[in-house]
């Protein structure tokens, strides 16, 4: 594939990049060995451009924040927002990929034929997920368990060789990207190792030696021990979770004459209802919302320190956000929140841990309707005798409720559990 695409106009590697976007949009599989081949040619072709560590594009941007396996939502951006714009020539993805909605495969195909085979400049950035594989995420859908199910159904590939060329793929992704010699594009933001640029491209600095702009790690800077809690934080409770004050963005900002940091990472912000008895907060997450959250002013340059973004709607199908996507152009910077996709396909999950994630939204239902009519639902049972005690009728009552519940669960065909028999009334 790396060699065709240097053969095609770049109206042909549209339409390739336009028909692998089309297949993943309508919910078509794409076969494993297509996948390990693609991604294969991206790593040849990134280790041929020589890419380094930190990189530097100039020219009409288009940035992505986080996609997590949302493939069908990110081949219809693709189709609406990205194939159609002439004016475009870099495209930076911000890393984490994969581990979420259970397409991650899917994700990685299509960035791997944007590598390939497109006219854009096309700069993957490596994210934690990326940097941690194959570390499996809890309570979410992860790539090497979609590798498991795949190999299974294709015999002829192996779980070893498919991780090995995942793995490659992975090492070879750059840690940041400057855009316009303005904007700083990373998956996680600044670290206190790393405070200029030229420190960041010196030739020692390998992928392992930059892992603090991209694994949340807890800063070490005079900002952070003076100032009383932090302005970006990506998890209160978790010892790796990125941390770092509106002071250090601003410092790193002005160290390296940029204007803004553009991190792809996920805004939390709590909702104390979200977990409940009705509708348990089953990922331990807190919403991810909007899709975009603006940082605080800087006091030079007057415009927002700080752009997260996120490019995963409605992640995993329990949060309700929208996707974000940033465009710079003619030094100018669009933000453009995108929602779902309707007409995406439903992805039933690979793992026993989802085996009703998926379903929860109608069992909900159904539990509502059945608990609605065993409430408010007419007892057509003759009333007792007056002469009963009070005790009798509420035990009439109760058994005329249970027999109208068995028939409501006879109704939606649900299996009823065994009912030992009684003696006989002495």
């Amino acid at each position: 594939m790396a060699k065709q695409h240097k053969k095609l106009s770049e109206a042909d590697q549209d339409l390739v990049v336009w028909r692998a976007a089309k297949h993943v949009r309508d919910g078509t599989a794409v076969e494993l060995p297509r996948v390990v081949r693609t991604v294969a040619s991206a790593t040849k072709l990134l280790t041929e451009r020589k890419i380094k560590l930190v990189e530097r594009v100039g020219g009409d941007t288009m940035i992505f924040g986080p996609i997590r396996g949302h493939a069908c939502d990110f081949a219809n951006i693709l189709l609406s927002k990205v194939l159609p714009n002439q004016h475009i020539k870099n495209i930076i993805f911000l890393g984490n990929y994969i581990d979420g909605a259970h397409q991650s495969l899917e994700v990685l195909f299509l960035i791997a034929a944007l590598i390939v085979c497109s006219r854009f400049h096309i700069i993957p950035l490596i994210g934690k997920h990326e940097m941690m594989y194959p570390i499996q995420p809890e309570n979410f859908g992860s790539l090497r368990n979609e590798m498991l199910l795949c190999c299974a159904r294709s015999p002829q590939t192996s779980l070893e060789d498919c991780e090995n060329v995942m793995k490659e793929f992975f090492a070879v992704l750059p840690i940041a990207c400057v855009v316009e010699n303005k904007y700083f594009c990373v998956a996680g933001g600044p670290a206190s190792g790393y405070r200029t640029l030229e420190d960041m491209e010196a030739k020692r600095v390998t992928q392992d030696s930059l892992k603090e702009f991209v694994l949340n790690e807890p800063m070490d800077e005079d900002e952070e021990r003076i100032a009383d809690g932090s302005t970006f934080v990506a998890s209160q409770s978790n010892e790796l979770a990125f941390r770092y004050t509106f002071n250090a963005a601003c410092n790193f900002l002005s160290r390296n004459r940029l204007g803004m940091l553009i991190v792809g990472m996920e805004y939390h912000t709590s909702r104390p209802d979200y977990d409940s008895f009705a509708r348990p907060n089953h990922y331990k997450e807190s919403i991810y919302f909007p899709g975009y959250m603006l940082g605080r002013i800087h006091p030079e340059t007057q415009v927002p320190a700080v752009l997260t973004i996120f490019s995963a709607p409605s992640f995993c199908g329990v949060n309700r956000n929208n996707a974000c996507i940033v465009e710079i152009t003619d030094k100018r910077l669009e933000v453009q929140e995108l929602g779902v996709y309707a007409k995406r396909p439903l992805v039933t999950p690979g793992t026993q841990d989802h085996a009703f994630s998926w379903a929860q939204p109608m069992l909900e239902r159904a539990v509502v309707a059945i608990a609605r009519e065993i409430i408010f639902g007419a007892i057509k049972e003759d009333a007792p005798p007056e002469s009963d005690s009070h005790h009798k009728r509420l035990e009439e009552i109760a058994v005329s409720k249970m027999r109208r519940m068995c028939q409501l669960l006879q109704a939606h065909e649900l299996p009823l559990p065994e009912v030992p028999k009684l003696p006989p009334d002495e």
